[in-house]
């Protein structure tokens, strides 16, 4: 079995909670995702079984769909409802009509700092246990983008709100609660969040854990988003070496004799085997 498949991650989970039990369920070593979830968050994890592992790289850059329920007026240490909570803002009033024009003015790209209690590296150690340890540190600010924002819902009496979001690769919801909150001059951290998609994979297409088969997407379909050339030369391409093919530069799924064999880039009319199958 080389290929995809779409799993709903549950609460409580981590990432790699889920990859320890598809081996156990699978009886595959080689497993991987293309992209974490926090363990109180759900929701959808694209996952490379065996020869796909090594393909996931391209797809750790697509577009991410999300549903965050914000609460407005606290905070909490690691920006979600996991954490210690370290202010308070009594207060402060969610006001419907206040909070979606703060929505709408948000920037759809700006440079967002990403949580101290993430998997950012910093000088080789992760920002969270640098956090856990007690180190004052500095994180550097990445610029994202909001290719879509709306308000589902809001809850006045609660100070929360619901939020569609659909965003760049290496956005944080966490980070993005409390940025939205600075615009409302209070606090705010991550009540509940959920992943609906990831580029064109959808949550509804998901399997749960418990399933007893799981569908398989072809390498080749899950990188859908790279148009594909046919090549004569297959053994070249298969064994590294570079060749000359005359057509506009970008990244492309290769097929030799109506196979897939991977994926390569034309540069200078040139081209470059990234990843062989």
């Amino acid at each position: 079995m080389n290929g995809f498949i779409l799993i709903n991650k549950p609460k409580g989970y981590t990432s790699y909670d889920v990859i320890r039990v598809l081996k156990k369920i699978l009886g595959f070593k080689k497993i991987g995702h293309s992209g974490t979830l926090d363990p109180f968050a759900e929701g959808l994890l694209v996952i490379g079984i065996n020869k796909a592992t090594k393909f996931i790289e391209f797809l750790i850059g697509l577009e991410k769909t999300y549903i965050a329920k914000i609460k407005f007026g606290i905070e909490t240490n690691t920006l979600d409802v996991e954490g210690d909570i370290i202010n308070v803002d009594s207060s402060f009033k969610l006001n419907i009509s206040v909070f979606q024009k703060v929505i709408e003015d948000f920037p759809r790209e700006y440079e967002q700092i990403p949580p101290k209690f993430s998997a950012k590296r910093i000088h080789g150690k992760r920002a969270y246990e640098l956090s856990r340890e007690g180190i004052d540190f500095e994180i550097k600010p990445k610029t994202v983008k909001i290719y879509e924002l709306k308000v589902l819902s809001v809850y006045e009496v609660n100070n929360e709100a619901d939020i569609f979001l659909r965003v760049s690769s290496g956005f944080y919801v966490r980070s993005f609660a409390r940025d939205l909150a600075e615009k409302l001059n209070t606090y705010g951290y991550v009540l509940e969040l959920k992943r609906i998609a990831i580029g064109s994979f959808k949550l509804e297409n998901a399997h749960s854990l418990n399933d007893s088969e799981f569908k398989v997407i072809s390498i080749d379909e899950a990188l859908y988003f790279f148009e594909k050339i046919e090549i004569i030369d297959c053994f070249k391409f298969k064994s590294g070496q570079i060749t000359r093919y005359k057509y506009k530069e970008g990244i492309y799924r290769v097929y030799c004799d109506g196979n897939f064999i991977g994926v390569g880039k034309i540069e200078n009319e040139l081209l470059k085997p990234l990843k062989v199958l």
